[in-house]
């Protein structure tokens, strides 16, 4: 059975996991905003949004909680991430998000 300080040492390397995925996320999406501005594409996709705030809805459907907080957490990672990219987008394109 590992001790507290293993355990402890485990979550701080999910947590700089993930903060390099939210880092890619963000350069993705940061590429995705510059093809859809030349292809004048509108940036925001509601159903899009709403499909990956529900991406695990199946794989959590028994733990109604478990779900929820996962919603929130997409949410959250959605909302934020759309808010860094209009403050980015803002400074070197002229991206409607």
């Amino acid at each position: 059975m590992k001790n507290i300080k293993s355990l402890r040492k485990d979550i701080d390397q999910i947590h700089t996991d993930i903060f390099r995925l939210i880092v890619k996320r963000i350069q993705i999406t940061e590429i995705i905003v510059k093809i859809k501005n030349k292809e004048k594409i509108k940036f925001v996709d509601p159903k899009r949004e709403l499909d990956l705030i529900h991406m695990f809805d199946q794989k959590t459907k028994s733990d109604t909680d478990l779900k929820k907080m996962i919603q929130k957490i997409q949410t959250v990672i959605l909302t934020e991430n759309k808010k860094y990219l209009k403050k980015r987008t803002e400074r070197y394109t002229d991206a409607k998000i």
